[in-house]
């Protein structure tokens, strides 16, 4: 995920990881950021998790791992909230998928693809 206003990529490091980190591209330097919480879900982040930001400050990930769970990280400060999660659809959780920021007018959408 890409924040440009502030120049810093984030990553997690996935694998049943917590670990989040964001990398300052003008310093070239790593930082770890808070721990991604285990949520409802009561599972952290593996095949299938993905994310993207809406360039305004936060960040949105669904953590894959046959989990619906959807995530904000708001970037100023170092904070994750427990959204709504994602639609269950066909009665298919999320293991592999693709998320992209849209903005529309005034209104701003993450859409999710799940596979």
């Amino acid at each position: 995920m890409h924040d440009a206003a502030r120049g810093l990529l984030f990553a997690a490091k996935g694998n049943k990881s917590s670990d989040f980190y964001s990398y300052n591209i003008p310093d070239s330097s790593w930082d770890s950021l808070r721990a991604i919480p285990l949520g409802l879900e009561a599972k952290l982040p593996r095949q299938g998790a993905c994310g993207t930001s809406d360039g305004s400050g936060y960040l949105y990930m669904a953590k894959g791992n046959n989990t619906l769970g959807f995530w904000r990280y708001a970037i100023a400060t170092d904070s994750w909230l427990q959204l709504a999660n994602v639609p269950a659809g066909a009665h298919r959780k999320v293991k592999a998928g693709s998320a992209v920021y849209v903005q529309i007018g005034d209104s701003g959408y993450v859409y999710l693809l799940k596979g």
